[in-house]
């Protein structure tokens, strides 16, 4: 019998004055705007619940989202969830203890495990309604409006390059095709890595999602070429997608994401997108990957990537292209999230397929891992039909059961 199981994971941190700062590795802790409020990933972090609660609030809730963000609508008619909710010790017990916020996994077409952080820990920060923040799963959400961009005639392939792009002439992406891009193959190491800027800037700006396409297309005039098919995980390229995407769509792009969310997904509550900058034009690349969305919507989301999949049709070929175009390698150590890098028997093998991790050490089926910061993961196993789901303040829950064996059917 076909089963169909997805697991989500919401971590969250609640509401409170305390700043979540020096309390990681001797003082040193990870901060944005120049506030520790985010904590720094991996299982050497111990943050109290005070920190996670402050997390919540200025890290997940307001950092990402100062600068404002893009509304879509909700379904009129919202796809429809069934529930056969089983009890699981265990995850009630990470619930209690760490900083996970959901958890929901959904097999055979039902949720059957789903739970949220007890009220007198974070839960009181974070319910059905909440649209919580997606880090880096925002990447693969990219990926995902390419396929329809692709599939609707806006956007030729993926082997279309950016050169028609005005925001990007005479820089070192101007010519770079759309796979490699999404592959991260571009080899753009000597300017950015991650979200860190090594390029010289007017701004002397630090991180690359604090400004615009624009901005950085006007920082890289001249620089030198690109180290061609080199690997490096890197925010800039996610960005330049979405944004590429936005300028294919001749200022339509509100209707692609209605599309998409609204008509095909039919999630249940709005959805938002970020900027970058909320005083920056349309035509300046000022979107973000960031995106915020209910626990039951990333399900939903999930939901419809799988019947694309299992349909074959043109998006799921689209999924299935990227897998075929994978890059192949151990990157774990070096570039993955914590899922990644702090679980020996998970930490140095997979592959990347177009903002998609896959072929993750000790996994079987096909399986597109999505990861964030924090302890954000929705993974679809397309052979089985199961989908784990995460959503947190901190990735210091077993990440290990939860998601990758949940998610292996283990």
């Amino acid at each position: 019998m076909f089963k169909v199981v997805i697991v989500f994971i919401f971590i969250l941190m609640a509401a409170d004055t305390t700043w979540a700062g020096n309390w990681n590795n001797g003082g040193k802790a990870k901060t944005f705007g120049g506030q520790n409020s985010c904590i720094v990933e991996g299982q050497n972090t111990k943050p109290t619940l005070e920190q996670m609660r402050a997390s919540f609030v200025s890290c997940h809730q307001f950092y990402f989202s100062h600068n404002g963000r893009f509304k879509v609508a909700a379904s009129q008619d919202p796809r429809r969830l069934y529930f056969d909710v089983v009890s699981d010790a265990f995850v009630d017990r990470q619930l209690k203890t760490t900083g996970l916020l959901s958890y929901i996994l959904y097999k055979d077409g039902k949720v059957i495990k789903d739970a949220r952080s007890p009220k007198d820990r974070l839960g009181y920060l974070y319910d059905n309604k909440t649209l919580y923040h997606s880090a880096s799963v925002g990447k693969s959400l990219t990926s995902y409006l390419l396929g329809h961009a692709i599939c609707e005639g806006h956007i030729s392939s993926l082997d279309q390059t950016i050169e028609d792009w005005p925001l990007l002439k005479n820089t070192p992406y101007e010519k770079q095709r759309l796979i490699d891009l999404v592959n991260m193959t571009v080899g753009d190491s000597r300017y950015f890595i991650s979200e860190r800027v090594f390029l010289k800037n007017r701004l002397n700006i630090k991180g690359v999602n604090h400004e615009t396409i624009r901005y950085w297309g006007d920082a890289l005039q001249g620089e030198s070429p690109l180290l061609s098919n080199k690997f490096n995980y890197s925010q800039m390229v996610s960005g330049l997608v979405l944004n590429y995407i936005a300028f294919r769509m001749e200022g339509n792009f509100d209707e692609l994401l209605r599309d998409v969310y609204t008509n095909r997904v039919k999630i249940a509550s709005k959805l938002q997108v970020g900027y970058v900058d909320k005083q920056a034009q349309p035509d300046d690349g000022r979107l973000s990957n960031s995106v915020w969305v209910t626990r039951y919507d990333y399900l939903r989301i999930a939901i419809k990537m799988l019947e694309d999949w299992n349909s074959n049709n043109c998006v799921g070929k689209y999924l299935k292209q990227l897998y075929r175009k994978r890059v192949k390698g151990n990157f774990g150590t070096e570039y993955g999230h914590g899922l990644f890098r702090r679980h020996h028997r998970y930490g140095k093998d997979y592959d990347y397929a177009g903002f998609f991790h896959t072929n993750i050490a000790n996994t079987e089926d096909t399986i597109f891992g999505m990861a964030g910061y924090g302890g954000q993961y929705l993974f679809i196993n397309f052979d089985t039909g199961t989908i784990v789901s995460t959503n947190a303040v901190h990735d210091d829950f077993d990440t290990a059961k939860l998601v990758v064996d949940a998610i292996n059917g283990r």
